[in-house]
């Protein structure tokens, strides 16, 4: 009897304390890739965009936001969700309604399925590549 490997999935979390850490997740993001060969470019490309936009939307209450990304043989999983802030910081204003809106046409663009966490402010994405 022949049995087959379930696909791997790799699953990486951090948080990001405010909105000049943007670069930073983006960055993350980009070396977390890489793990995942096959990745067209532009998929690639649009979740760094993405990732930063879900940021902008998740940051509204605490300033720091939890992010969670998934990673199989074809498609990428992210989480965007308000974190409690563990350093002293002071949390950055709330996004106003444009910033949101503008963050959330940008993600319903260039993803697959996006949609609001239940409950907590946050943003998930989904991408799948062929």
């Amino acid at each position: 009897m022949m049995h087959t490997q379930a696909p791997k999935v790799s699953t990486s979390e951090r948080v990001f304390h405010s909105g000049a850490e943007v670069a930073d997740a983006r960055a993350w993001l980009t070396a977390l890739l890489p793990i995942r060969a096959g990745i067209p470019d532009d998929t690639a490309a649009a979740a760094v965009l993405c990732l930063s936009e879900a940021m902008t939307a998740a940051m509204a209450r605490t300033g720091a936001v939890m992010l969670s990304v998934s990673l199989g043989a074809d498609w990428l999983y992210v989480e965007a969700r308000p974190a409690e802030s563990v350093c002293a910081r002071a949390p950055r204003p709330p996004a106003d309604a444009d910033t949101q809106r503008y963050a959330t046409a940008l993600i319903e663009a260039f993803t697959d399925v996006w949609g609001r966490l239940p409950d907590d402010g946050g943003v998930y994405f989904y991408l799948g590549w062929p």
